[in-house]
C-alpha cells in the first residue's frame, strides 16, 4: 500500500482537509460533513478506511464550527443570547441547525467544482456521507445536487419539515412553556415555512437508482429512526429492480453516535457502489 497523505486546502472562506494515496490519476471521492459541534477531524477514522481503497477522502468545517468558528453557536449552545422560544427546548439551536445544513450544501458544491478543476476527481463517483447535522446536509444534497453518486447519511433524519412540526407541538404541549410557544407563533409560522421549503423528504425519490444507505441507532433520541424508516418505505418500491441499492440499517444498542461497526459499514457502502476494481 503506497503512503497515506493528509493535506489541507482552503476554498475561500471553506477549511478542507483531505486523506489520499498519492496517485496522479483522477478517483472516486468521498466527502463527509461533520455534526453540530464538532470540526472536520471527526471523520479522520473514516478517512484513513476509504484512502487504504484508493479513494481521494476529504471532509469540510462547516460554518461556525472548527476553522470557521463563530461564537454566536457557542453562545446559543450555553444559553447566551436572545431567543424565540425557550431555551431549555433547543428549538432555535435546531432551527440553526438546519440553516448551517442549507450552507454546508452549498459550500459541499463549491468543494466538488474545486476538485473537478484541478482534474483530481472522477466525477460520476462522488459519495456523501455525514453524522447527525452532517448526516441531515448528506439527505439534504441527496436531494438537490446531481453530482451525489451515493450517499450514506448517519443518525440523521430526512423528513425536516415533519420533524420541525413534531418538536414545536411537544414543546407547546409542556405547561411551562405554553406561554413562550404562544408568543412566538408568528415567528413559528415563518420558521415552519422555512423548513417545509427546504424539506428533502419527497425529492429523495428523485435521488433513485442512485445508491442510499441511512443508518440509525435503534435507541437514538435525537434523530429517531422513524423518520428514515418512512422513507425506506417510501423508496423501496423505487429501488425493486436494484434492491441491493437501498438499505436502511439500524443497529442495535446505539444511540447518537458514530460506532466503528457504522464507520466500516459506511467504508463497505462506497467500497461495493464507487469503487472499480
Amino acid at each position: 500500500m503506497s503512503e497515506i497523505t493528509i493535506k489541507t486546502a482552503q476554498v475561500g472562506e471553506i477549511p478542507i482537509l483531505t486523506m489520499a494515496q498519492e496517485s496522479s490519476e483522477e478517483r472516486p471521492i468521498v466527502f463527509f460533513l461533520h455534526g453540530l459541534g464538532m470540526d472536520k477531524r471527526q471523520g479522520l477514522p473514516l478517512g484513513y478506511e476509504l484512502a487504504r481503497l484508493g479513494f481521494l477522502f476529504a471532509t469540510i468545517d462547516a460554518p461556525r464550527h472548527g476553522d470557521r468558528f463563530d461564537e454566536k453557536l457557542e453562545k446559543m449552545g450555553r444559553g447566551e443570547g436572545e431567543y424565540v422560544y425557550p431555551f431549555e427546548s433547543g428549538l432555535d439551536l435546531f432551527f440553526m441547525l438546519h440553516e448551517i445544513v442549507v450552507q454546508t450544501a452549498q459550500d459541499l458544491e463549491r468543494a466538488i467544482a474545486y476538485f473537478d478543476d484541478k482534474k483530481a476527481i472522477d466525477r460520476k463517483r462522488i459519495g456523501v456521507t455525514g453524522f447527525s447535522m452532517g448526516g441531515f446536509a448528506t439527505f439534504y444534497a441527496a436531494a438537490n445536487n446531481p453530482d451525489v453518486a451515493a450517499a450514506v447519511p448517519i443518525a440523521a433524519i430526512p423528513a425536516f419539515g415533519e420533524r420541525w412540526s413534531d418538536v414545536v407541538l411537544e414543546a407547546s404541549a409542556y405547561q411551562k412553556w405554553a406561554a413562550a410557544m404562544k408568543k412566538a407563533e408568528a415567528e413559528t409560522v415563518k420558521r415552519t415555512a422555512f423548513m417545509e421549503r427546504i424539506d428533502p423528504f419527497h425529492k429523495l425519490a428523485t435521488f433513485h437508482p442512485r445508491p442510499l444507505m441511512m443508518i440509525s441507532g435503534d435507541q437514538d433520541i435525537h434523530a429517531p429512526k422513524k423518520y428514515s424508516v418512512d422513507l425506506y418505505r417510501m423508496l423501496k418500491p423505487l429501488y425493486a429492480q436494484t434492491p441491493e441499492g437501498l438499505r436502511l440499517s439500524i443497529h442495535d444498542e446505539a444511540g447518537h453516535e458514530l460506532t466503528p461497526a457504522m464507520v466500516e459499514e459506511t467504508r463497505d457502502w462506497f467500497d461495493q457502489h464507487l469503487l472499480n476494481r
